[in-house]
């Protein structure tokens, strides 16, 4: 009994939270619209500045990537010739 009424008497202040919650959510949207609003030509810009550096730098190190994968490759060739035949 002690639980339900302790319910009955915070159930309405609960409400309260919700709704005022609810209400201030609505209040804050539009705020939040506007800072992406302002924001997004930032960073579409910023990654219209930093893809072609990225995409330059991946270009640059692929062929320093494959050739150490070859050189590895060819090291575990090598090391696998010297062992004794199983």
């Amino acid at each position: 009994t002690y639980m339900e009424d302790s319910r009955a008497k915070i159930q309405p202040l609960v409400e309260k939270v919700q709704a005022e919650a609810a209400k201030l959510q609505e209040q804050v949207k539009p705020f939040i619209s506007n800072i992406e609003e302002h924001i997004r030509p930032l960073t579409d810009d910023f990654s219209a500045q930093v893809q072609p550096l990225a995409d330059n730098f991946q270009a640059q190190v692929k062929p320093l990537t494959d050739m150490m994968e070859k050189f590895l490759q060819q090291v575990m060739e090598q090391s696998k010739a010297l062992l004794p035949p199983q």
